[in-house]
């Protein structure tokens, strides 16, 4: 038996198919670092900073947590920092100096390989650059004037923007025990958690459940433009005597990346009891499977009744 739940079919405007990109340096004789994303690149981060639920902002069809046009002048020593609004996967800034000023601009991030660039940009906008990928646990971006001078040092940012990342986690468990109780009890169920960000839709379902015993339902569903941690209940009925398994299957909208939880339920037999004629003796089932009585007839039972098993 399979049963299939459609989460979420959110409005993914301008959230195309992911794609890898690669890193081009350039040197060019006038820093300006234009760097330009249409969408963030999928990972799967070591959970951390984000570990709460939010939002990012949506411009131009393209999901950030950091978006900032207006220009921004740092004198000698001082600095500049970018609260991210959730997990970023990509930096774009431009930068410019005074005339015949010189000493760097050092831009970092708080998580991670910290130093994301350091040097003296042009006396204009303009020039070349390439992106910059983000930790997905950076909670801020920092630019500083880093000059030791003291005249003509001002260095001026502009267009920093942070694209917001996106990524389907690892479940916290990938074997999932649903409880054991006895044939025809209530239900039992566990749990397992996702954390996502940035996913327009997810599909979840279980397969390889033969007697049809498992069903899944979540309490938040993902959606694009935020981040949050789904929790899964898989309910196991008890209506079938012994040790059941099943799956869980969790994909991102894309089928870029299926997870698989291991499920497994058990169901015990009922033990009733009754009556021996001629001794009124109480018996177990099992005990009378096969059983002598006082004149050492063998006695056997046998039935096909599933409470019984």
């Amino acid at each position: 038996m399979k049963k299939i739940y459609k989460v979420n079919d959110c409005n993914s405007e301008g959230m195309g198919k992911p794609w890898v990109k690669s890193r081009i340096t350039m040197a060019c004789p006038l820093l300006t670092l234009v760097m330009i994303l249409m969408l963030g690149a999928w990972s799967v981060p070591a959970w951390g900073a984000w570990s709460g639920s939010g939002s990012g902002t949506l411009k131009n069809g393209v999901w950030y947590v950091f978006y900032e046009t207006s220009e921004a002048s740092l004198n000698k020593g001082n600095s500049k920092e970018c609260a991210l609004l959730g997990p970023g996967a990509q930096l774009s800034f431009e930068a410019k100096r005074t005339i015949a000023g010189t000493g760097s601009i050092t831009v970092s991030q708080d998580k991670g390989t910290t130093q994301l660039y350091s040097d003296n940009p042009g006396t204009s906008y303009g020039g070349c650059g390439s992106p910059y990928s983000l930790n997905v646990n950076s909670t801020k971006i920092t630019f500083k004037n880093t000059s030791t001078i003291s005249t003509n040092t001002t260095k001026y940012v502009r267009n920093i923007k942070v694209t917001m990342a996106q990524y389907l986690n690892n479940p916290t468990k990938t074997d999932l025990d649903c409880g054991t109780a006895d044939i025809n009890s209530d239900a039992t169920s566990g749990q397992v958690n996702v954390a996502w960000c940035n996913v327009p839709a997810m599909s979840y379902e279980i397969t390889d459940d033969a007697e049809g015993l498992f069903s899944v339902s979540v309490d938040v569903n993902s959606e694009a433009g935020k981040y949050n941690t789904s929790q899964f209940t898989v309910t196991y009925k008890h209506t079938k005597a012994g040790t059941h398994t099943a799956k869980l299957k969790i994909t991102d909208s894309y089928n870029s990346y299926s997870k698989t939880v291991n499920l497994t339920g058990t169901t015990n037999k009922m033990q009733p009891e009754g009556t021996w004629s001629p001794n009124d003796e109480t018996f177990n089932v099992d005990d009378v499977l096969t059983a002598t009585n006082s004149n050492g007839l063998t006695v056997t039972l046998s039935g096909n009744n599933t409470y019984v098993g």
